[in-house]
């Protein structure tokens, strides 16, 4: 059974998880999983051009691959910092 200070600490999580559930079901949310739907054919093979997608497409792509490389970096940073 959870205890009182472990549901205290979930509940902003589970609240996270909600708006960001309900910020998808918005047009900007839409874009953003077809941008992600676009990422996910093009790593099966799926070749994508500059006039298969919209410009907002490309700035959400663009958006996602810096998001990415940040994450990349602070892995990175994370494991020098261990050793």
């Amino acid at each position: 059974m959870p205890t009182p200070a472990l549901i205290r600490t979930c509940i902003p999580c589970l609240h996270g998880t909600r708006a960001a559930e309900e910020a998808m079901d918005t047009p900007n949310g839409g874009l953003v999983r077809r941008c992600f739907r676009l990422l996910n054919a093009k790593s099966i093979g799926l070749t994508i051009t500059l006039g298969d997608i919209t410009e907002e497409d490309f700035r959400v792509l663009e958006l996602i691959e810096a998001e990415r490389q940040e994450q990349v970096k602070g892995e990175d940073r994370g494991a020098h910092g261990s050793r």
